[in-house]
């Protein structure tokens, strides 16, 4: 059990001991404390919560803690089931920052992205999503997009070695729109770690932070048919004078969201990428 003292905004802990099931709120209805509060009349359901990974974004009341979970709920837990959990680095399978609870954090979270980046060259951030709102992701993933082809020679900085998915260009992400579903929400994130992450560049790294580019969902290749029909193909002139290999070499970090049953996570790397590079587990 932690004290109240212990449970600052953005602390990580886990849920032990709690056998029955707490009234919960999905975090998409509730991405911030006011916000579960004022779902918890409409919008919440019983759900068991022993053993998740959390982390807390306020005290609810003097014994209880207003948690979000990795798996995508919110609730105020008990003070006696929680315990203070330090988890595994990205590399080892864990993660090495969490995303901000509040815009007061975000500071802190790019400068944690940033200091990764610099002494580890990736990082993992620790996400929060629920299971229906990953299908509902990857279900917009399968059917929205325009196919995008890469060349032999750029292909791993985008895609990876031994890469078996195809990509589908996104339309850019429109900060005076609001995120329509949960794909378009994961694009958003990705762009409030580039603005978090892209004024501490120019010390770091060198470089200024102009923009970012439009995103692609990659899904796995229906199968080897399809495949070997889309496999990339080889740069030509034609290409080079259209801006293929400038636009490449423009780009200097890449980010991606990760949807699986298992994994919730962000990452940053540079681009290009080396040809040695390891990504950790499950990324």
């Amino acid at each position: 059990m932690v004290s109240a003292d212990e449970l600052g905004p953005g602390k990580i802990v886990r849920i032990n001991g709690a056998k029955s099931k707490l009234r919960a709120v999905a975090v998409r209805h509730a991405p911030s404390a006011d916000d579960f509060r004022q779902r918890l009349d409409d919008l919440s359901y019983d759900c068991l919560l022993d053993g998740q990974t959390g982390q807390c974004m306020e005290m609810f009341s003097v014994d209880s803690c207003i948690v979000r979970t990795v798996e995508g709920h919110v609730a105020a837990v008990p003070l006696e089931f929680l315990e203070d959990y330090t988890p595994p680095a990205g590399e080892d399978g864990g993660f090495d920052v969490v995303w901000p609870v509040n815009d007061e954090d975000a500071y802190a979270f790019g400068d944690a992205v940033a200091q990764a980046l610099l002494t580890r060259g990736y990082c993992v951030v620790q996400m929060f999503m629920g299971a229906e709102e990953q299908e509902e992701a990857r279900d917009v993933a399968n059917k929205t997009g325009e196919l995008s082809e890469f060349k032999t020679e750029l292909e791993v900085d985008f895609m990876g070695r031994n890469n078996y998915t195809k990509a589908k260009k996104l339309k850019p992400d429109d900060f005076e729109v609001e995120p329509s579903d949960a794909l378009a929400q994961c694009e958003r994130q990705l762009s409030q770690v580039g603005m978090t992450v892209g004024p501490l560049t120019p010390g770091l790294f060198g470089f200024e932070t102009i923009g970012r580019s439009a995103s692609f969902a990659r899904t796995r290749f229906s199968n080897r048919s399809e495949a070997e029909k889309m496999a990339p193909q080889p740069l030509e002139q034609d290409d080079i004078e259209d801006g293929a290999v400038s636009n490449h070499i423009r780009c200097r970090c890449l980010w991606w969201w990760r949807l699986s049953n298992r994994w919730r996570h962000a990452g940053v790397i540079p681009c290009p990428v080396e040809s040695s590079a390891t990504f950790p587990k499950g990324v």
